[in-house]
């Protein structure tokens, strides 16, 4: 519908221009050709954009272009995180700076310092004189994390019974039906942010915003188990709960809302004893 618009609107130029200066004046079509191409750059650069994350743009999502805002250091953070998250960078892989520093457009000095509070928050570990390395997944850290979700969440559950509007439900069942087509794709990177945009959503509609930033701040270590179980394991049973949950908010059922929560977050747990999450744990579990 937006293009049909542009070019409507180019041609309703062309006639303008057209009828000052004669039909068929050669410096008329000229500006409306070039109009044309430049509608059509800004109309698919707008799209190509917007596909990269659908459903992760405006209030519920992350957009990608909102990397690049704040600091350096920042963007190299998120950047990071990202590759890391999505298993891009593997458990273990040395991380090459002056690659990584080129790839991301910066200087070594905020790589570096986003390399610090990276090391901080255990995603990588700094060897002096060997080298930076992605961390292997800490078992123990992940399963308090998972906890942590589980106890929240169930009580989320319940107060969503009572405050989610008809547009909130509306708006969780959207997120399902897009799942189901990402699903079909088998493209686990959309499908992990839908399932983090589903329950930020919930987060957000109770008015829990402060437990869904303390939730995000430890949430790279969990997110990385369940973005390698979708690599040996179906989707469709987490997608499943969230029917369920959504279905159960919608009846106001408080009862099962909570009880689909916590079967919900339950779930999650396997995915740390996933055979293709093996690769990425240390001994007993800890991070090497």
């Amino acid at each position: 519908m937006g293009i049909h618009f542009e070019f409507f609107y180019s041609a309703a130029v062309f006639e303008h221009f057209n009828f000052i200066f004669g039909v068929g004046s050669v410096v008329v079509e000229f500006y409306f050709v070039i109009s044309c191409v430049f509608v059509a750059f800004v109309f698919s650069y707008q799209m190509s954009a917007a596909g990269r994350y659908p459903l992760c743009s405006g209030k519920w999502g992350v957009q990608l272009d909102s990397r690049r805002q704040g600091s350096a250091k920042d963007y190299v953070v998120q950047e990071l995180i990202h590759d890391i998250v999505n298993i891009k960078l593997k458990p273990g892989e040395k991380l090459c700076e002056p690659a990584l520093c080129e790839r991301f457009g910066v200087s070594r000095t905020p790589f570096r310092e986003a390399e610090l509070e990276l090391a901080q928050r255990k995603l990588i570990v700094v060897r002096p004189k060997i080298g930076t390395f992605v961390s292997f997944i800490d078992k123990e850290l992940v399963e308090e994390v998972r906890h942590l979700r589980s106890v929240l969440e169930a009580e989320l559950a319940v107060m969503a019974c009572s405050m989610l509007t008809k547009k909130d439900i509306d708006r969780l069942w959207e997120n399902v039906a897009v799942w189901e087509m990402y699903m079909q794709r088998g493209d686990y990177e959309k499908i992990l942010q839908l399932d983090k945009s589903f329950h930020a959503m919930v987060y957000e509609m109770c008015g829990r915003t402060y437990w869904h930033e303390l939730v995000e701040s430890i949430s790279p270590h969990f997110d990385r188990t369940t973005v390698l179980s979708f690599q040996c394991r179906p989707t469709d049973s987490i997608l499943s709960d969230h029917k369920n949950l959504v279905e159960a908010m919608e009846k106001k059922d408080t009862a099962l809302a909570g009880q689909v929560a916590r079967q919900h977050m339950e779930r999650y747990s396997e995915n740390i004893d996933c055979q293709c999450i093996s690769f990425g744990i240390g001994q007993n579990g800890k991070s090497r």
